[in-house]
């Protein structure tokens, strides 16, 4: 029933699957709806039988049939369910077979012969868990994983180990990429209350005795269904068993390095966990070498692998990796910026910035993924930055995003500010259809601070004057204006700064950030409220102080760090008692104006 369940939910995802009925005691593979037949298809029993007449290794697509028009699904039944079944059974000696008939050669060809003309993506086996002639067969030299059911009472117990541990004597002898994967499945578990905890004592026993971390579990299901063989996963894929089932193929995927899904399974806990705990660090790093030949293409795989390499410390192998993807087609602007990043960590800035400059060439980008490469460019190359405004996708930003990098990077330096005036003027061109007016005129806003910062009064002041005519006039409006004619003037006029404290009346001061307190204590000393002007300073260096942010200043007109911010005031404040101390704007700009 589980075996029935996983196929249809591996079909379900696309997969070829063949099955083998090995249970040759209590077979019931050909009893499921989608593979009943005649019950008269020869099958294991006849492909030894036939195999001992002739001591040849008899053709496999005699004994395989498709069970679907789409040849998604073979079984190998366990024989012809005639009266004379039972009897060609019992004429099979398997310990003769093995011993003196090349048996172990018969079933590695059957493997080959399956791989060649039925070509499966997996071959799952039936088989009785007990200790039997075939057993071997089925647990130890055919599978790639042994998927263990049992119910948890002391029978089950013994008969358990003794198979598990066979296995691990038989892993023993191989390489350790190659080793039998065991899972323990506790199937027809009561959902009941284990209030003496009878069921969990009994599964700590078994976690001891078996050795295994991890136990899956497939409950006992109350549904008549059941007698028809319904194969949930197929049929009824939302109840809590056809789930059960399904976290079971996973986990069979999971072992399998062809498998991509199970490959991107595998490698997310692994980059999750940064461990696998069944697998020793040198057999992961021969899985995911398996992954990598099988998959060298798939982008999405290569750039997991990178993930964990970079995890690792890696940063040589992760950038290859991450190459091998974007080689692949892989896009995504972040891979440009991890290739970036790690080559920055490893010393290389040449490789950085040839990363910058393909991240920069992509057709779109998001804001996060701007801001950091900004970063990466001012650690790796400054004089990069005003390839960013060459960037067409810089242009395609939202306009708040645009405005915001704008703010971020390049209106907190005197050297970057230079070079930002024409890109706010092309983005005001490029969008001018594109933005609603609010949108427009929230980037155009940019330009009044960038001529102030630069001492270009007289083109702050029309800027200005042209957004009262065509705009609503803002409160940070009204105060740049008042700031422009300052410097274009060589005093301040006291009228347009009353105007701005009229304006600013009733605004809860504590509500309101450092630029604005800063502001208005400018206000508060141009129409003589020293007093005032000294508490709303103060005010606002503790604020940035507290605050790691950085902070835009009317005093330079720039974004500052709370150091920088908190030196700003303190130029404030002299001014305020007397010294010839003038705003930053104003001293750079015309120094003869002002002293």
């Amino acid at each position: 029933m589980s075996l029935m369940n996983v196929a249809m939910d591996l079909i379900s995802k696309g997969r070829k699957v063949a099955l083998i009925d090995f249970d040759l005691e209590a077979p019931g593979l050909n009893t499921f709806g989608i593979c009943a037949n005649n019950r008269q298809t020869p099958g294991v029993v006849e492909f030894v039988h036939d195999y001992l007449a002739t001591n040849v290794s008899p053709d496999i697509l005699r004994y395989f049939e498709p069970c679907d028009e789409e040849g998604r699904l073979w079984l190998m039944p366990a024989g012809a369910m005639d009266d004379s079944y039972s009897s060609r059974l019992a004429e099979i000696n398997w310990r003769d077979l093995y011993a003196r008939k090349d048996g172990f050669f018969l079933f590695e060809d059957l493997k080959a012969q399956i791989q060649r003309d039925i070509a499966p993506d997996y071959l799952l086996i039936d088989s009785r868990t007990g200790h039997t002639d075939v057993g071997g067969i089925c647990t130890r030299q055919l599978p790639n994983s042994v998927v263990f059911l049992f119910f948890p009472n002391e029978q089950n117990l013994h008969g358990l180990k003794k198979v598990s541990d066979l296995v691990d004597k038989e892993n023993r002898s191989r390489n350790p990429i190659n080793q039998i994967a065991k899972h323990f499945v506790t199937s027809n578990v009561p959902d009941l209350d284990d209030e003496n905890r009878i069921l969990a004592d009994r599964l700590v026993q078994f976690s001891r005795e078996l050795g295994y971390s991890q136990l899956h579990t497939i409950h006992r299901y109350n549904s008549l269904s059941l007698l028809n063989q319904e194969i949930f996963t197929s049929t009824r894929p939302n109840t809590r068993l056809a789930e059960e089932y399904r976290q079971l193929t996973k986990v069979i995927i999971q072992e399998n390095p062809e498998d991509k899904e199970g490959a991107a399974n595998f490698l997310n806990i692994l980059i999750k966990e940064r461990s696998f705990k069944s697998l020793s660090p040198s057999v992961i790093s021969e899985r995911i070498e398996k992954i990598s030949e099988k998959h060298s293409t798939d982008s999405a795989l290569m750039i997991l692998i990178s993930q964990y390499k970079e995890q690792l410390g890696e940063y040589d192998s992760a950038v290859r990796y991450i190459d091998s993807a974007i080689s692949s087609g892989y896009k995504e602007p972040g891979a440009y910026l991890r290739k970036a990043k790690l080559s920055l960590v490893s010393g290389n800035t040449a490789l950085a910035s040839e990363a910058l400059t393909a991240f920069l060439g992509q057709d779109t980008f998001k804001f996060n993924d701007l801001n950091l490469a900004i970063n990466l460019i001012s650690r790796a190359q400054p004089d990069m930055l005003y390839e960013v405004f060459k960037s067409s996708a810089f242009y395609s930003l939202e306009p708040e995003d645009l405005k915001g990098i704008i703010e971020l990077h390049f209106l907190n330096d005197e050297y970057r500010r230079d070079l930002v005036e024409n890109a706010v003027l092309t983005a005001l061109e490029k969008n001018k259809n594109r933005w609603s007016l609010e949108q427009f005129n929230q980037v155009s806003r940019l330009l009044p601070l960038l001529y102030i910062s630069q001492g270009e009064f007289r083109k702050a002041i029309e800027a200005l004057e042209s957004a009262r005519a065509n705009r609503g006039f803002t409160r940070p409006d009204l105060f740049n204006l008042a700031m422009a004619r300052w410097g274009r003037d060589g005093q301040p006029n006291n009228a347009l700064f009353k105007t701005f404290l009229d304006d600013v009346k009733g605004v809860d001061l504590q509500a309101e950030n450092a630029n604005f307190k800063q502001c208005l204590s400018i206000a508060y000393w141009v129409t003589g409220k020293t007093d005032f002007a000294i508490e709303a300073a103060t005010l606002a260096q503790q604020q940035a102080r507290d605050s790691a942010a950085l902070s835009f200043s009317c005093w330079t007109y720039l974004y500052r760090r709370p150091r920088d911010f908190s030196a700003d005031i303190n130029d404030m404040l002299k001014m305020y008692r007397g010294a010839k101390v003038h705003p930053a704007i104003f001293v750079k700009r015309d120094q003869d104006l002002f002293t």
